[in-house]
């Protein structure tokens, strides 16, 4: 079941946005402070948290900043009695998802809800789909390294074989070259390419 955390230094608020919420069939928990709302998130995983911007103590802001740094599988929605545009470029900044001005109309709450949630179930898909793909190029690089190191070496081999004089000759030469790339403080790709040159 989808988890909001209803932050607000009102009870009366609490209540009403609990009741609202819990008749689409969310579990809700409360908070009055910041620091309530903090402990909520530690102990619980969170989907979305539903803020007032103006609290005693921390305000929604900073809070909403806490969560975006700490819980980024938390959406976070703000709420305020009045609106002011600073106030608003902030709370956007911050990485909120919305911003609701009270008084409001139940189905504006729970489609702003809705619209949270939904982008946030597509920012975790996509933020899972890079992951993977970044380890797959990883995996993918790997084997194509390990591929054209044993290719160099049997080309290295066969030389060698045609002209027993000359066997070891390129390894001495590849292993001189990467004494001199490090001591010139080349990066790691470059010191490698040097060595695979040399062989």
């Amino acid at each position: 079941m989808t988890k909001i955390l209803v932050v607000d230094d009102e009870e009366q608020m609490r209540r009403l946005l609990g009741q609202i919420l819990s008749m689409q069939g969310f579990s809700c928990l409360f908070a009055a402070t910041g620091r309530e709302a903090k402990d909520h998130l530690e102990k619980n995983a969170i989907d979305l948290a539903l803020c007032d911007v103006n609290m005693q103590g921390e305000s929604g802001i900073d809070l909403a900043l806490h969560i975006n740094e700490h819980h980024p599988d938390t959406a976070v929605l703000m709420v305020t009695g009045e609106y002011d545009p600073e106030t608003a470029a902030a709370a956007i900044k911050s990485g909120t998802y919305g911003y609701i001005i009270k008084p409001f109309h139940n189905s504006e709450l729970v489609i702003n809800v809705q619209n949270a949630l939904r982008r946030l179930k597509l920012e975790i898909a996509n933020r899972m789909y890079r992951q993977d793909l970044e380890k797959k190029v990883l995996e993918r690089t790997a084997s194509l390294k390990n591929a054209l190191e044993g290719m160099i070496q049997v080309m290295t081999r066969t030389i060698e074989t045609r002209d027993p004089y000359t066997a070891g000759h390129q390894e001495r030469v590849a292993g001189l070259a990467v004494a001199m790339a490090e001591e010139m403080n080349l990066t790691g790709d470059q010191i490698e390419g040097i060595h695979m040159g040399g062989e």
